[in-house]
């Protein structure tokens, strides 16, 4: 019997211990950073999704259904994700200019095309993202700052 109980209690604690409990500090409280919250919706497809901010990759499987934040100093930054296969998921990028104190969300959308994938980035508004937060998992992996 206690060994029964402790498969499940592991098979309850495993996704948590894998993603991580939601984190709720990503907002700037002094206002220093801007934050954004990146985040994919459940959906089918397994390609392998990188996402970059600059030269720095804050994520190296931004895997559907999940969700992370980072805080970065005002100005312009170049987004981008790529992905594995290389032959089959193209690189796709997004100019964003950021204010200190603001929050975004930015939204990672696939597409299909008739010879690959691509894992686009599209703004969106709070009320998107947190009609959304309770299906995702926040995803302890990601760099949260960038100075």
């Amino acid at each position: 019997m206690r060994i029964v109980l402790l498969v499940i209690s592991l098979g309850l604690l495993f996704p948590v211990l894998l993603n991580g409990q939601e984190d709720t500090s990503g907002v700037d409280k002094e206002g220093t950073y801007a934050t954004i919250y990146f985040y994919r919706k459940a959906e089918f497809y397994n390609g392998r999704f990188e996402c970059w901010v600059d030269k720095t990759r804050l994520l190296s499987n931004f895997r559907a259904a999940s969700y992370f934040w980072l805080n970065l100093p005002a100005g312009n930054y170049e987004i981008r994700t790529n992905g594995r296969p290389t032959w089959l998921i193209y690189e796709k990028k997004y100019q964003l200019k950021v204010e200190a104190g603001q929050v975004y969300y930015i939204e990672g959308v696939i597409e299909y095309d008739f010879l690959g994938t691509a894992l686009f980035l599209q703004e969106r508004e709070q009320e998107d993202f947190d009609r959304l937060k309770s299906k995702l998992k926040f995803d302890v992996r990601a760099i949260r700052l960038l100075e």
